[in-house]
């Protein structure tokens, strides 16, 4: 394999290699190596791919929020200037548990025109009261989101809906349950989720006009707690024509998804570095071997990926697929580790090393923490299905990830037992109320001819068919 072809392979077929005439590494007048002149090429065309993808000079944390219909931070975040009661905030803002009997807060943003979601996940099943609500609204201990005029509210203890008074709507929620909450303020609606399906119109002809502005906001009851995700992730459940709050960080998102292509390039090109030419024992830098080569390459990646690894919202929608696809759990449906290819595992070891050798400390540990805390949050989350998909594949990939020695001990030592809750892991929450739909109805032995009692007997020995092949797979 020629040194040209190992870039064409990592950056594209179609790139053009003399652009740079004085980095064109196919050049036979040049005096350096060929692999010098590689490597300066690619640190040319990744800069310039990342410059291309960055327009903006600025570097401030968040870009502005220059929607339309919405008024606010960029991050979006709960406003503890706000808090009516006592709550304990997490430092992100976006986790609430309630320390009063009853204690209210709202985001730092607010909408006026359009269509908005935001989602909670329910950290407990008792009484809160999730909605939205206008600046003008006066809560207390004793009244919160729904029990004033302006102010729009689920409660899914009580199976209702508030606005004043209350009424029967939705269903009964449980711990760990995704709360999708919708508003179309050009039709004046709005709308529930749980777990993904809609709980049907909740209102449909709220306030709306000039000085009407409506804000994410929550009650809770005494130690009820819920995580907020106004856009600071991927939504679970995006809703279609509904826009997240916080919008998603375009740009970086996709200097991510180019980056972690050219990896994903990169890993496969290792099982081919003793088939790389170029290694002229005549040329100043003969000591440069083809694992060196293919490594700084990786280096140079690395440097431009550690800083976005610092965003949540990059770890859940690039960064946990890449290592999913390298330990081979994209689609878990009774797969084990045991059939992840020695190829793929080697793949997976070999980026953990390479992150241990090029990240800065504060960066690994912010991707370490990012992952674990991603796959605790799908973890938790209710189950729609009686395969557990979710839980399976994030138990799957800790498992692989923990196979490393240097990660587990970084997550023994400084994630496992401290920012996260090991226990946490061993605690799956029950599926949700649907499932019951999808469980088999018992059949026992007997000589009826009912019809009934066949299909009764055929569902049966499908759903032992599915057990004995779930626990073959271990």
């Amino acid at each position: 394999m020629e040194m040209d072809e190992v870039i064409r392979l990592l950056f594209g077929w179609d790139i053009d290699m003399s652009e740079t005439s004085n980095t064109d590494p196919s050049s036979s007048s040049s005096e350096r190596s060929k692999k010098l002149r590689c490597l300066e090429y690619a640190h040319h065309r990744v800069n310039r791919a990342m410059e291309g993808l960055d327009p903006l000079q600025g570097k401030q944390m968040w870009p502005s929020d220059t929607r339309k219909g919405r008024l606010g931070h960029a991050a979006v975040r709960f406003d503890i200037t706000s808090n009516v009661g006592q709550s304990a905030l997490s430092l992100d803002r976006l986790s609430v548990a309630s320390q009063s009997n009853f204690s209210t807060v709202r985001a730092n943003t607010c909408v006026f025109r359009g269509r908005w979601q935001y989602e909670v996940q329910l950290g407990s099943k008792g009484v809160m009261q999730i909605g939205w609500a206008t600046i003008g609204c006066k809560f207390s201990q004793e009244t919160g989101v729904g029990d004033t005029i302006n102010s729009y509210a689920y409660d899914g203890n009580r199976i209702c809906k508030w606005n004043i008074s209350t009424q029967k709507y939705g269903e009964e929620w449980i711990g760990g349950d995704i709360i999708g909450c919708t508003i179309d303020l050009d039709s004046s609606k709005l709308e529930f989720y749980r777990n993904g399906r809609t709980m049907g119109k909740a209102f449909d002809c709220i306030h709306v006009g000039p000085g009407m502005a409506y804000f994410p906001a929550v009650s809770l009851g005494f130690k009820e707690s819920i995580v907020a995700n106004f856009g600071s992730t991927p939504m679970r459940y995006p809703v279609p024509g509904f826009e997240p709050i916080q919008q998603a960080p375009f740009r970086d998102l996709a200097k991510a998804e180019k980056l972690i292509v050219w990896l994903s390039q990169l890993l496969r090109l290792f099982e081919y570095k003793d088939e790389i030419l170029g290694q002229d024992a005549s040329q100043s830098d003969e000591s440069i071997s083809n694992q060196a080569f293919l490594m700084r390459l990786a280096q140079m990646l690395l440097h431009h990926l550690a800083p976005l690894l610092l965003s949540p919202y990059i770890i859940e929608a690039c960064f946990v697929p890449l290592l999913e696809s390298l330990c081979k759990v994209t689609s878990v449906s009774g797969l084990s580790m045991n059939e992840t290819p020695d190829g793929k595992k080697h793949r997976l070891m070999l980026f953990l090393d390479m992150m241990f050798a090029f990240l800065e400390e504060h960066e690994l540990k912010k991707s370490l923490e990012g992952i674990i805390v991603c796959l605790l949050t799908r973890f938790r989350q209710v189950s729609s299905s009686l395969e557990y998909r979710q839980q399976k594949q994030s138990l799957l990939l800790l498992t692989c990830l923990v196979q490393h020695t240097r990660t587990r001990h970084h997550l023994l030592e400084k994630i496992l037992f401290g920012v996260v809750r090991f226990n946490s892991f061993l605690h799956v929450k029950p599926v949700d109320g649907s499932c019951v739909a999808d469980v088999a109805h018992v059949w026992w032995d007997s000589n009826s001819v009912d019809q009934t009692v066949e299909q009764n007997k055929a569902a049966y020995f499908v759903a032992c068919q599915k057990i004995q092949e779930a626990v073959a797979s271990k």
